[in-house]
């Protein structure tokens, strides 16, 4: 849920500010509601209020922690070289398109490696692919266009109120 309110912050404010330039009340109204959700989520991760994990042998902990890093290795190292090439080609338009591309992918080892959040992470991931090859050809600005960003936002944010929905459910069932 921290993950998915900063970074769809980052991306919501992008969006804000192409539409509406630097608009002091717009940005405000996203940072707000951005953090709104971070902070959220570090609450449920640092409270009784998440859902109890079940027991894990320490090798299968760990195993799970290596997988998730190199995942977030692997996605911020294919960002890094499609900034250069993009750069190197002369296309720093498609930049958006194909940062939201390679964090979409990113979701789909996660949600096998996630399997309690496992529909969530494959249907976000799928959604952010599915923006990231659409809005370039359908949005005015084509790949520069802030629609891709702002929507991209609203899908990570989305995406950590599912989650915290599923959180509270079950702590519920719980209960």
């Amino acid at each position: 849920m921290m993950f998915l309110g900063f970074f769809g912050t980052w991306w919501t404010i992008a969006g804000c500010q192409g539409l509406y330039g630097a608009s002091i009340p717009v940005v405000t109204a996203a940072a707000i509601a951005g953090l709104s959700i971070f902070f959220l989520g570090l609450y449920l991760s640092s409270t009784s209020v998440q859902r109890p994990q079940e027991e894990q042998p320490e090798a299968l902990r760990r195993a799970r922690a290596r997988t998730f890093r190199n995942i977030n290795i692997v996605q911020w190292v294919a960002i890094a070289a499609l900034i250069v090439t993009l750069n190197v080609l002369g296309h720093g338009e498609w930049l958006f398109p194909g940062i939201m591309t390679i964090v979409g992918l990113h979701f789909l080892p996660l949600a096998r490696l996630f399997s309690e959040s496992k529909a969530n992470n494959f249907i976000t991931g799928l959604a952010l692919v599915a923006v990231a090859l659409i809005y370039p050809f359908v949005a005015a600005g084509g790949p520069q266009s802030p629609w891709g960003p702002l929507v991209v936002g609203l899908i990570l944010w989305t995406s950590a109120l599912i989650t915290f929905a599923n959180v509270i459910r079950s702590r519920n069932t719980q209960a």
